[in-house]
């Protein structure tokens, strides 16, 4: 099986805070657009893991909707949470040069930041869920942080 990893360069968008878990469900977030050659083969790969899966178990599993919309984009929660979730690990985030950002660095990355990402698919085969990823949660809201986040050096 393929190792279901995916590297490419997008933008943030919508609202991002990737410095402190805050507000009404103090955590952070921030969202992005999967490019489009990658989310072909995405969505391809994703349609082969629920595949193996499937083979794999007898039972009946649950699918539910990929984490992305039809154009790609991702809203990613993490953080501490207000309680009525499981804690949701950080990504790592390292700078152009592979080293770990400081958190102070990450209070300035704003809307139209260009990143380059490392997402992975990997199946989980459960009662609970059919296939939990980055890229392609079966539950949108639960993602383990197989992914990476480049951030420029300024």
């Amino acid at each position: 099986m393929a190792t279901n990893r995916y590297v490419f360069n997008t933008t943030l968008e919508g609202y991002i805070n990737l410095f402190e878990d805050s507000g009404k469900y103090n955590n952070r977030s921030f969202a992005f657009t999967i490019p489009k050659t990658e989310l072909e083969q995405i969505n391809s790969d994703r349609d082969e893991l629920i595949s193996w899966i499937k083979s794999k178990n007898g039972q009946r599993l649950p699918e539910g909707l990929p984490a992305w919309d039809e154009t790609g984009l991702i809203k990613y929660n993490y953080g501490e949470g207000d309680g009525t979730r499981k804690p949701k690990p950080e990504p790592i985030i390292i700078d152009s040069d592979g080293e770990l950002v400081e958190r102070a660095i990450l209070k300035d990355v704003r809307k139209g930041t260009k990143v380059r990402l490392i997402l992975q698919q990997k199946p989980t085969g459960s009662e609970r869920s059919t296939l939990q990823s980055v890229s392609s949660a079966c539950r949108s809201s639960s993602w383990p942080p197989a992914m990476g986040l480049w951030i420029p050096v300024r």
